[in-house]
């Protein structure tokens, strides 16, 4: 997403917890920082959660992949050498666990972002009761 339409987004959202799924290094969960309480970051790739800690110390980082399911998958750059992008799949690359958030029980979420490459609907399966629930303004 454009960086000034999210800003714009943003504005309209009120004060609660945020969930960043596909946080990557912690470019966008950085901004989520300065206006919710709590910033929940979803990365599966284990390099990205080290720049993710460093990058962002006061976000509580969530090492998965998210879906409407438990499992494990594999990780791969969806292009050669374009560690931005990973796509999952059931047989190559870095194993990752893949998780339900709503099995997490997060309390008042006014924001979910995803960048997932596609796996958006899985998530949103895996997050219908927080949906439900909080109503939150979902950006993907």
């Amino acid at each position: 997403m454009d960086g000034s339409i999210h800003r714009e987004i943003l504005k309209s959202v009120p004060k609660g917890n945020a969930i960043d799924v596909g946080a990557h290094v912690g470019i966008w969960s950085r901004q989520l920082t300065k206006k919710f309480d709590e910033v929940y970051a979803w990365e599966p790739i284990e390099s990205n959660c080290e720049c993710l800690r460093q990058n962002v110390p006061d976000v509580k980082i969530f090492p998965f992949a998210a879906a409407s399911k438990q499992s494990k998958k594999f990780a791969k750059p969806d292009q050669e050498g374009n560690y931005g992008g990973y796509q999952l799949n059931e047989e190559e690359g870095e194993e990752v666990i893949v998780k339900v958030i709503d099995d997490f029980d997060f309390k008042n979420i006014t924001f979910i972002q995803m960048h997932i490459k596609g796996m958006e609907y899985e998530a949103l399966l895996g997050l219908e009761r927080t949906i439900e629930k909080y109503l939150p303004t979902i950006v993907y």
